[in-house]
């Protein structure tokens, strides 16, 4: 049997959880008839007016029941998962947009937590960056991105490496300089 991608085992540990704290499966239908949500609506403008963000309900009811004190309006976590979802969706942008650029097939990019670098990359064309760059100058985040993407034709750091970063970031230690201030202020929290 197939191992499990990262993917199916992060879903698998998030549905796990969910059982755990009582949250059930409810099907769209379902969630859709409770929230009084009309399908057959007449335009798309009324069926999207009348719509309810039912994952949003239940969020807003989980949060507060788990801390009382909460007091962000109801749609603020839900705004603010699609903002940090588009954020993900624009740094993978630009990463696919360098790997063109540079000529690399990329074949998954994940933007995920990591506790000790700010990206990596492996031979199978996977490329993993630190969710901590999508708060970061573009500058920094495309430092990253082709660092990581020129590995694929350079694997170390010597002369032929150091001389592709010039010619697409121009003067790169820079940059490089600012991203290791910052490695040291996210090390001393």
């Amino acid at each position: 049997m197939p191992k499990p991608t990262e993917h199916k085992t992060v879903q698998a540990r998030l549905l796990a959880y969910a059982q755990e704290i009582g949250w059930t499966y409810v099907p769209r239908a379902d969630a859709e008839a409770r929230s009084g949500f009309d399908p057959e609506g007449a335009t798309q403008e009324e069926r999207a007016r009348s719509a309810s963000l039912f994952f949003g309900d239940l969020l807003y009811a989980r949060v507060c029941a788990f801390n009382p004190q909460y007091r962000e309006a109801e749609g603020a976590l839900v705004g603010e998962f699609q903002r940090l979802r588009a954020d993900r969706e624009r740094f993978k942008a630009r990463v696919l947009a360098w790997a063109a650029k540079l000529d690399v097939k990329a074949s998954v990019v994940y933007v995920r937590p990591m506790r000790r670098k700010w990206a990596s990359c492996s031979t199978a064309g996977t490329l993993s960056f630190n969710d901590e760059l999508l708060g970061m100058d573009a500058a920094l985040g495309d430092y990253v991105i082709v660092h990581e993407l020129l590995h694929f034709s350079v694997p170390n750091h010597g002369k032929l490496w150091r001389s592709l970063m010039r010619v697409h970031l121009g003067d790169y230690e820079v940059i490089e300089k600012e991203l290791k201030k910052t490695v040291m202020g996210r090390n001393e929290r």
